[in-house]
């Protein structure tokens, strides 16, 4: 007679399957030990459910049920407890706010911003030249089947209502095209939506606040809906459990403001490190002026938050060089729809 021996990895597997997430983060959480690739499957399973519907329709940061938040927050937590680690001790939640570099008191002056980060201001305001080279291209095309049309004799509305409509096609895909466009041109784009939304995962990651998703662009986001991710375009879809806890109460406390305002920051802190500059970054500052203004509506100085927030996710960023290279690497090699395998890797581990 044969007997079978299941083991807790392959019950977990069979919980997935049918998509008992419950049962699944229970067994979970009763292993007294658990390896990285069932980490790294559990985790993805619990993301994907809450990043399929989590809101984010008023402009602010992207809000989970109760029930889905504490799903991923366990999770989270479970992983840091139970897996092995290379580092003696996981970086879910490793920076307290108390110990940043620059702690808030008086705000962050230009100057503070200079010497700490070692590069200009101007590093830290997004400038997306090529896109508006891109533009110029398409004016420049407007005109070129003019000259065609003028050449070759014909009404050259015909050209114009195909452009149009290659545009309009375009625009329903969200963009897909016209970024892959750009990408073809300008290979160092990609390369900077990519180390961009990787400050964003990893000092989230650090300030202990659970990653959903990311998309490392329009076309990336585009071929997620089918699984209902809420990205649209390139993004990284976090949560705060005591910024939810507290916008339900109407109490959002300084440290909560502070903590999100770093993690909307860290993707142009992590161009600025990377390049010098950054390109992008302009929809995560108006997120943040909608953040502070409408959500919290308090006298904060926004300019001067967005410095100081800016400044601290650069040092979070240099003090983790060797996590954040080891995200970029993963997102490079596998993409980013597998966040399990993602987040193990940013912890070191191999799968």
């Amino acid at each position: 007679t044969t007997t079978t021996t299941t083991t807790p990895s392959d019950e977990l597997d069979q919980l997935l399957q049918k998509k008992d997430i419950d049962a699944a983060i229970s067994l979970f959480q009763q292993s007294d030990s658990v390896s990285v690739f069932s980490a790294a499957k559990i985790l993805s399973a619990v993301a994907e459910e809450s990043s399929s519907s989590s809101d984010d329709s008023a402009g602010g940061p992207p809000m989970v049920s109760p029930v889905q938040e504490q799903r991923l927050l366990a999770c989270y937590q479970q992983i840091k407890e139970k897996v092995e680690f290379k580092s003696e001790e996981g970086l879910f939640g490793s920076v307290d706010m108390n110990s940043l570099k620059l702690p808030y008191k008086s705000g962050c002056s230009i100057e503070q911003l200079e010497t700490l980060t070692q590069l200009p201001l101007s590093a830290f305001r997004p400038n997306p030249k090529f896109n508006r080279l891109f533009y110029l291209g398409g004016a420049a095309a407007c005109i070129l089947e003019i000259a065609v049309a003028k050449i070759a004799g014909i009404n050259p509305q015909p050209l114009f209502a195909a452009t149009f409509a290659s545009v309009l096609a375009d625009q329903v895909l969200g963009g897909a095209a016209s970024e892959q466009i750009l990408w073809k041109l300008n290979p160092q784009l990609a390369d900077r939506v990519l180390k961009h939304e990787a400050g964003h995962l990893l000092v989230a990651h650090l300030l202990g606040c659970p990653v959903q998703s990311v998309a490392l662009g329009n076309y990336d986001a585009l071929t997620k809906q089918e699984s209902s991710s809420a990205l649209v375009g390139a993004g990284t879809s976090f949560f705060d459990p005591q910024l939810n806890e507290a916008s339900q109460k109407g109490e959002i406390t300084r440290s909560v403001i502070d903590r999100y305002s770093i993690i909307v920051m860290a993707g142009i802190a992590a161009e600025a490190l990377c390049f010098g500059e950054a390109e992008g970054g302009s929809d995560d500052e108006n997120a943040l002026a909608v953040f502070l203004s409408q959500t919290v509506q308090t006298s904060i100085n926004i300019p001067e938050q967005a410095r100081w927030a800016a400044t601290n996710a650069l040092l979070l960023l240099r003090d983790h060089k060797d996590a954040y290279e080891r995200l970029v690497t993963v997102l490079k090699t596998d993409g980013s729809r597998d966040i399990g395998k993602i987040m193990m890797a940013l912890e070191g581990c191999d799968i």
